[in-house]
């Protein structure tokens, strides 16, 4: 992830501070983040797969990835109407980047369908849907010991943040701030 993170800055200074767009907002259907940051990192597929993500085979043999962009930093968010209501947010807007996130390990759910076109969490929705909607997004006990729980809240999983440190971060810890109606996907001045 902390290749990725370098990708991503060098991305973002060559892009007035925007991160790469994402499939369901390009007309270019086969469009990801790894197609975007892939000359600033050589060879993105060595990268774009996590080591400890038991669907990684899957994943590569579909053009998928273990990681997922933080959809408010990559995508417009717009009403019923067509007209936008929230902006994507660039790193040189954010008020303290060391607490934003832009990477999350994305989730064991995925459908096969999805694989290869998974490419950011819906985490705008993460308080509507609750702890379901999170962990239909991201993994957030990736790295845990032994079987996972159902809801996914023992273990930990790393997070990528836009000022390109990674952070290995507590499940429960994600799980408590959404129950608090706070989302650890959205630019703001919380820490970890």
């Amino acid at each position: 992830m902390k290749q990725m993170g370098v990708g991503m800055l060098l991305y973002a200074e060559d892009s007035n501070g925007q991160l790469p767009g994402n499939f369901h907002h390009n007309t270019n259907l086969k469009y990801n983040w790894t197609d975007a940051l892939s000359p600033y990192l050589g060879s993105v597929d060595s990268i774009r797969l996590c080591g400890a993500d038991p669907r990684k085979k899957e994943k590569e043999e579909l053009n998928g990835t273990s990681y997922i962009l933080n959809d408010h930093l990559t995508a417009p968010l717009y009403n019923a109407f067509g007209e936008m209501v929230e902006a994507a947010v660039s790193i040189d807007e954010l008020k303290d980047a060391t607490t934003t996130v832009c990477f999350f390990e994305s989730s064991d759910q995925l459908a096969v369908s999805a694989i290869s076109s998974a490419c950011v969490a819906c985490s705008r929705a993460w308080n509507l849907g609750g702890w379901n909607a999170v962990i239909k997004d991201i993994q957030p006990d990736r790295h845990r010991s032994g079987v996972s729980v159902a809801d996914r809240s023992e273990g930990k999983a790393n997070y990528l943040f836009a000022d390109g440190h990674v952070e290995l971060v507590d499940a429960h810890l994600i799980k408590s701030m959404i129950e608090a109606g706070l989302n650890p996907a959205k630019p703001s001045s919380f820490k970890f």
